[in-house]
C-alpha cells in the first residue's frame, strides 16, 4: 500500500496522515487522505477553513475530535511556523509526542522515535525495566534510531 506522505517531506501532509492513522486502518486512511488533501491542500487552507468545513471533509474517518485537533494544529502552525524538532512540535496544540516524532522524522529527518505500546513493550523488556518513565523510554528509543534518515527502513 503506497503511503504518499512518506516521500513528500511535507510536514503538513505527514501531520494529516499521522492524525488520520490514529485508531484507523491504513486502507481507510488512504482514501480519506486523498479527499482531505484535495479539500485542504496546504496548512494555510486548513487553518482558514471553518470547523464545520473540516469536519465535513473528515467524514468517514470517525472520531471527529481528531479533525478538530488537526484544525487547531494548523492554525498554530500558520501563526508560528513549523518547528523542526519533536519537543517543539509536541508543544503545538493538537500535536502530541507520538505525532510530533512522526513529523520530526518523516518531514525534517530528525532522529525522533515514535514510541507506541509495542515499542514500549519491546524496549522495556530489552532494558529490563518495563515500568520505566515515558521520558526514559523516549530517550532509549531515540538512542536506538539511525542518525541519518531516521524515517527510512529497509526490507
Amino acid at each position: 500500500m503506497r503511503a504518499p506522505w512518506r516521500e513528500s517531506g511535507d510536514p503538513y501532509r505527514v501531520l494529516v496522515a499521522a492524525v488520520m492513522a490514529q485508531q484507523t486502518q491504513m486502507s481507510r486512511v488512504i482514501a480519506c487522505y486523498a479527499r482531505f488533501i484535495g479539500a485542504f491542500p496546504t496548512v494555510e487552507s486548513l487553518a482558514r477553513a471553518s470547523r464545520a468545513e473540516v469536519i465535513r471533509a473528515w467524514a468517514g474517518m470517525g472520531y471527529n475530535q481528531r479533525a478538530v485537533r488537526l484544525h487547531e494544529a494548523a492554525r498554530a502552525v500558520v501563526a508560528g511556523g513549523w518547528p523542526r524538532d519533536a519537543d517543539a512540535l509536541a508543544r503545538i496544540p493538537g500535536i502530541g509526542p507520538f505525532t510530533a516524532a512522526i513529523i520530526a522524522s518523516f518531514a525534517f529527518g530528525r532522529p525522533a522515535a515514535c514510541v507506541d505500546t509495542n515499542v514500549r513493550r519491546v524496549l522495556g523488556r530489552l532494558a529490563g525495566d518495563e515500568a520505566m518513565s515515558p521520558a526514559a523510554m523516549q530517550r532509549l528509543a531515540d538512542a536506538a534510531l539511525a542518525r541519518r534518515a531516521p524515517a527510512r527502513w529497509r526490507k
